[in-house]
């Protein structure tokens, strides 16, 4: 995905600026604002440290997704027609 953002910057001559586009994960766990978002990951601190994400269980969707990506080397927009279908695909978005 980084690379297709970074190819859409470059093709319409824009620069981006990377402090834009990220966040600063010890500010958001602090603030209590990384609680609103839902995830199968849980946030946890490692000895008093920064926060980290220790990752679930995947679920058959993601699994089936990641099998897709992985093993079967499709695009994201193949994906979102294979989860779905070629005349109602999913948003990539989704998939992702």
């Amino acid at each position: 995905m980084y690379k297709k953002i970074c190819g859409i910057a470059e093709k319409a001559k824009k620069t981006l600026v990377l402090s834009k586009y990220t966040t600063d994960l010890q500010k958001d766990y602090e603030s209590g604002r990384l609680g609103m978002i839902t995830t199968s990951a849980t946030v946890s601190p490692k000895d008093g440290d920064r926060p980290y994400f220790v990752a679930g269980e995947p679920t058959p969707q993601e699994m089936r997704a990641y099998t897709l990506w992985n093993m079967q080397e499709l695009s994201l927009a193949e994906m979102c027609v294979v989860l779905r279908s070629k005349d109602n695909p999913l948003k990539e978005s989704t998939v992702m």
